[in-house]
C-alpha cells in the first residue's frame, strides 16, 4: 500500500459520511510520508545534476556534530534513541558546504535508525584523522548488512529486500544521494558490517 492509495481510501470514507480521527491522522501521516518522498526526489535530482550551490565553509567536526545529532528523531515507536559522538584527536575541520554535510549526515543516520527493528537503537557517530584524510563514520546496532548488498545498496532507487527488516518507507535514493555528494567532492564512500551487529 502507497501513501497515495491509503489517502485515496481515507478520504473516500470521510467522504461518504464515516467521520473518525484515526481516518484523518491516517490521512495526515501518509500525506507527510508521500510530501517527503516528493521532497527526497527533488533533492536527489538537484544533487544529481549539481544545480543547488552552496557557500563553502570550514566547519569544526567536533562542534557540528553533537549539534546536529541533536535534530535527529530521538524516538521511534515510542523507543528512545541513543546517540553518541566521538571526535578523536584534533584538527577535524572539514571544508564542505554545510547544508550538503547536514544531507550526508542526515541520511546515513536515518538509515542507520529506519533498518533498526530492536528495542534499543544506537547511533554512533564519529570522526578522526586517518593520515591525510578525514574520516566520518556512522554506525548502528541494527541488523546489518549482508555483504553481497554491499555494492548495491548505493544504487539509485535499490532497498534491501522487505523481509530483511520489515516494513520499511522510503524510496531507496538516501544513500544513492549520500555517495553523490561524497564522490562529487572527492570523497569515497564504503560499508563494514556483521550480520546481527550493525
Amino acid at each position: 500500500i502507497t501513501p497515495l492509495t491509503s489517502i485515496d481510501g481515507c478520504l473516500a470514507l470521510i467522504k461518504d459520511g464515516y467521520k473518525s480521527k484515526k481516518l484523518i491522522d491516517t490521512s495526515v501521516e501518509q500525506f507527510t510520508e508521500l510530501k517527503n518522498r516528493i521532497l527526497n526526489i527533488l533533492a536527489f535530482c538537484e544533487v544529481m545534476r549539481g544545480g543547488v550551490t552552496y557557500s563553502m565553509e570550514q566547519i569544526d567536526l567536533s562542534v557540528f556534530l553533537p549539534k546536529l545529532a541533536e535534530s535527529f528523531v530521538q524516538d521511534k515507536n515510542g523507543k528512545k534513541i541513543q546517540y553518541e559522538i566521538k571526535c578523536e584527536g584534533k584538527n577535524l575541520f572539514l571544508d564542505i558546504e554545510r547544508k550538503h554535510l547536514e544531507m550526508i549526515i542526515g541520511n546515513l543516520a536515518d538509515n542507520a535508525v529506519e533498518y533498526n527493528e530492536g528495542d534499543g537503537i544506537e547511533v554512533r557517530i564519529g570522526a578522526r584523522r586517518a593520515g591525510e584524510k578525514l574520516e566520518i563514520t556512522v554506525a548502528d546496532n541494527g541488523r546489518g548488512v549482508p555483504p553481497e548488498e554491499y555494492d548495491r545498496i548505493f544504487d539509485n532507487f535499490y532497498q534491501i529486500d522487505k523481509w530483511f527488516t520489515g516494513n520499511i518507507k522510503g524510496i531507496g535514493l538516501g544513500l544513492a544521494m549520500v555517495k553523490q555528494l561524497v564522490t562529487q567532492r572527492g570523497g569515497e564512500i564504503g560499508v563494514s558490517s556483521k550480520l546481527g551487529q550493525g
